[in-house]
């Protein structure tokens, strides 16, 4: 019973540990703010990854479609350009950002959607996430 209770507490503290790494540091949240660009050779369906670089059309590419610009502009504001998540909400171009756990939601205002972005992978170089619309 001994053996099983000490179990019991080390699995506690290590699901702690890896459930405390899924939450957004202050360092991340710095690299951030920034312009990104979505990458749509890298995203696939509910997977979204922008990158800090415009992609560059290539031949195949359909010249009528852009892709997602989205500008963290500080703290708490931001503006996207060319998003396809908020279709039924009209003029859904910017409102305010925050973080919840390993979340980023894009809170577009009063009576319009938000999105919520769930961090896959963060860095200088790449912000890959999961959405869900709400």
């Amino acid at each position: 019973m001994k053996k099983i209770n000490t179990l019991f507490i080390l699995l506690s503290l290590l699901f702690g540990v890896a459930k405390a790494q899924n939450t957004i540091t202050e360092k991340e949240k710095k690299q951030l703010i920034t312009t990104w660009y979505e990458s749509p050779k890298e995203s696939s369906g509910k997977t979204i990854v922008f990158r800090p670089t415009k992609y560059i059309m290539q031949s195949g590419d359909d010249p009528l479609y852009a892709f997602a610009i989205l500008k963290l502009l500080n703290t708490t504001d931001f503006k996207i350009e060319y998003w396809r998540f908020c279709n039924n909400t009209p003029y859904a171009n910017d409102g305010k950002w925050l973080i919840l756990n390993n979340s980023i939601v894009l809170d577009f205002g009063d009576q319009k959607c938000k999105n919520e972005f769930t961090v896959v992978e963060i860095s200088k170089e790449i912000l890959k996430v999961t959405l869900k619309e709400n």
